[in-house]
C-alpha cells in the first residue's frame, strides 16, 4: 500500500496559495486541495485561484472544496460547467460538497 499526501491550502490570496502549492509539490505532495472560507456565497474566487495554480502546475492534482454548495444539485450544475474544459473529472461526494481534480486524459 502506497501512502499519498494531499495537503489542504486555505486561500487568503493567490500569491500565498502559489507559494504554498510550490512548497507542497517540491516537498513531494501528490496533489493539493484548495478551500476558501472567505467567499461563503460565491465560488468565483476559488475557481479563479484554481485556474492560477493550474496554469503554474499543469497536470498536477488540484482538488477544490466548494463550501458554498450546500446541495448536491448545485454541485452537479457547477461540475457540468467546470467539466466542459477537456481533461477534468468531477466527483460528487455524499455530503453534497464537490471535489474537482485535474486528471490526465491521455
Amino acid at each position: 500500500m502506497t501512502l499519498e499526501v494531499f495537503p489542504v491550502i486555505h486561500i487568503n490570496e493567490v500569491s500565498q496559495v502559489l507559494a504554498q502549492a510550490e512548497h507542497c509539490y517540491e516537498s513531494g505532495a501528490d496533489g493539493i486541495y484548495l478551500i476558501d472560507h472567505n467567499s461563503r456565497s460565491d465560488p468565483t474566487f476559488l475557481v479563479q485561484t484554481y485556474n492560477e495554480v493550474d496554469d503554474h502546475y499543469p497536470g498536477r492534482f488540484i482538488g477544490l472544496n466548494f463550501l458554498q454548495l450546500t446541495s448536491g444539485y448545485s454541485a452537479f450544475l457547477l461540475s457540468i460547467m467546470l467539466c466542459r474544459k477537456v481533461g477534468f473529472s468531477a466527483n460528487l461526494i455524499a455530503s453534497g460538497k464537490m471535489m474537482l481534480g485535474h486528471v490526465d486524459m491521455n
